[in-house]
C-alpha cells in the first residue's frame, strides 16, 4: 500500500498551513456575500408568529445560561439576602412588573407574553436552574435579543437583591401567600388555579402560533395574569398603596418609606426627581414617569395632609438603640462625623430645610445611608453633606442610627445637644 498522498488529498491538506490561507479567504468571502444577499433581500422571517426552528430555542437558552454562569461567578449576595423585608419588597415589584410575562403562583401566563419570541418562562418552575448571583445578573442586566429588560438604573443593587430574595422562594409559594407578600387584594370572583410546580400539563389556553409549549417551562392555565396592569389609572394614589399603605406610613414588615412625614415641597421634588431619573430607583421611576405634574401635585397634597405617624416598627436591641442615640446626638468624634441632630433637629422649625426622619422606616433609612456612602445618591447637589458623612460610617453604625431614628415619634424629635464649635454653628 503506497503512503504517497494523492493529488486530491494534497490539494485539500497542503503540507504548509500558509497554503490554506487562500482557500479560507475565498470561502469566507463567498459566505459573506451570500449572507449579505440574504440579509438585504428581506427574505429572513423575523415574525413572532413563526416559531423558532427546531432546537434553536434550546441553543439560545444554553448559550444564555453559560453566559450568565460566567459573568455571575464572582458576585457575592448580601448577608441578609433572605430577610423578610427583602422578600416583601421583591414580591411587590414582581407582582407589578415581572408577573406580566412570567405569571405567578396560581395564575397562568398572558397570551400576549406567550406570543413573544423567545417566550418568557414560567418562573415558578424555572428559578431552580439559577443560583442567587446568576439571578442578580439576569435582573440587573437583562437579556439581549429577548423581551427581558435591564434594571431601569444600574446604581441600585439593593433593589435588585430584593427581587432575587423573592425569586428564591417563589417555587414554594401558593397563590394566597404570594398575594399576601405582594400586598395585592385578591378578587373573590377570580379564584386562582391550583398551584403546581410542574407547569400546565393540561393547558386551558391554546396558542395557535406558539408551537408546542413544554408543560414544565410555561403555564397556560387560567386565570392568566392581566398584561400591563401596573399602569397608573385615574386614581394615582392607588398606585402608591401597595408599597406605602393607605395611610402613607408604609406596610408592616416592609422597607418602604413613610410618606406621611414629608412636606409638599419635599414630596414633589422626590417624585419629580424619580420621574426624570435625577434620583435613581427601579421601583419608583417606572411609576413616577407615568405621572403628570398635576397628578404629582395632587399626590403631594393627599399624602402630606395625613396625620404624621411613625412607620411600622422593627425590633431593635437596647444596645443598638443606645449606639444610634450616641451617633444622632453626639456624632462619631473619632471619625469626624457630626451629630445627625445638628441638621435634622432643625426640621422642627423648618422641615423644608432638612428632611424629617424621626419615625421614618428603619430599613429605608439604612438603604439611603448606604446609597450615600456608595456615591449613588446626593451627588446632584454640591452642598449636600450626606455623601461625606455616610462615607465615614460603617455598617453597624448605619444600622444603629437608622434604628434609633425609626423609634422616635415624628411629632417630638429629640433635642440637639449644644456643642459650641460644631459644624452646625457654622452653617
Amino acid at each position: 500500500m503506497s503512503l504517497r498522498r494523492s493529488p486530491a488529498l494534497a490539494a485539500l491538506f497542503p503540507p504548509r498551513l500558509s497554503q490554506l490561507l487562500g482557500p479560507i479567504i475565498v470561502a469566507g468571502s463567498i459566505a459573506f456575500i451570500v449572507a449579505l444577499i440574504v440579509i438585504t433581500s428581506g427574505r429572513l422571517d423575523l415574525t413572532a408568529s413563526t416559531p423558532h426552528p427546531e432546537g434553536w430555542a434550546d441553543l439560545l437558552h444554553y448559550v444564555f445560561r453559560r453566559s450568565v454562569a460566567h459573568h455571575a461567578a464572582d458576585l457575592k449576595p448580601p448577608a441578609d439576602l433572605d430577610a423578610d423585608q427583602r422578600v416583601i419588597k421583591g414580591a411587590v415589584y414582581y407582582s407589578r412588573v415581572c408577573a406580566n410575562c412570567h405569571a405567578a403562583p396560581g395564575f397562568g401566563q398572558s397570551p400576549i407574553a406567550l406570543g413573544l419570541r423567545p417566550q418568557p418562562q414560567y418562573l415558578a418552575t424555572q428559578i431552580k436552574l439559577f443560583d442567587a448571583p446568576q439571578l442578580f445578573w439576569i435582573v440587573k442586566h437583562g437579556v439581549k435579543y429577548s423581551a427581558m429588560p435591564a434594571w431601569p438604573t444600574q446604581d441600585r443593587d439593593d433593589e435588585i437583591w430584593s427581587i432575587v430574595a423573592f425569586l428564591r422562594i417563589l417555587p414554594r409559594l401558593d397563590s394566597a401567600r404570594y398575594l399576601a407578600l405582594a400586598g395585592a387584594t385578591p378578587d373573590p370572583a377570580a379564584a386562582p388555579a391550583p398551584m403546581t410546580t410542574e407547569g400546565s400539563s393540561h393547558p386551558d389556553i391554546v396558542m395557535d402560533s406558539a408551537g408546542p409549549l413544554p408543560a414544565a417551562a410555561y403555564s397556560t392555565a387560567r386565570p392568566a395574569v392581566a398584561f400591563g396592569r401596573g399602569t397608573v389609572g385615574a386614581d394615582a394614589a392607588q398606585a402608591c398603596v401597595q408599597c406605602h399603605g393607605s395611610d402613607g406610613a408604609g406596610r408592616p414588615g416592609a422597607p418602604f418609606p413613610n410618606l406621611a412625614l414629608l412636606d409638599r415641597v419635599t414630596f414633589k421634588k422626590a417624585v419629580t426627581d424619580y420621574a426624570t431619573g435625577v434620583r435613581h430607583s427601579g421601583y419608583m421611576q417606572p411609576v413616577a414617569a407615568q405621572l403628570t405634574d398635576v397628578q404629582i401635585d395632587a399626590l403631594a397634597v393627599a399624602f402630606t395632609a395625613r396625620r404624621r405617624m411613625p412607620a411600622p416598627q422593627f425590633a431593635a436591641t437596647p444596645a443598638q438603640l443606645a449606639a444610634g442615640e450616641a451617633i444622632a446626638i453626639g456624632g462619631v468624634p473619632a471619625g469626624k462625623v457630626e451629630a445627625c441632630q445638628n441638621c435634622h433637629e432643625i426640621n422642627r422649625a423648618d422641615h423644608k430645610f432638612y428632611p424629617a426622619i424621626a419615625g421614618q422606616n428603619r430599613w429605608y433609612l439604612r438603604d439611603q445611608l448606604q446609597l450615600y456612602r456608595a456615591g449613588h445618591r446626593g451627588l446632584d447637589s454640591p452642598v449636600n453633606p450626606m455623601p461625606r458623612i455616610a462615607h465615614d460610617l460603617d455598617d453597624a453604625q448605619i444600622e444603629a442610627v437608622s434604628a434609633w431614628y425609626a423609634a422616635q415619634p415624628p411629632e417630638a424629635p429629640q433635642p440637639v445637644a449644644e456643642k459650641p464649635g460644631t459644624a452646625a454653628t457654622k452653617r
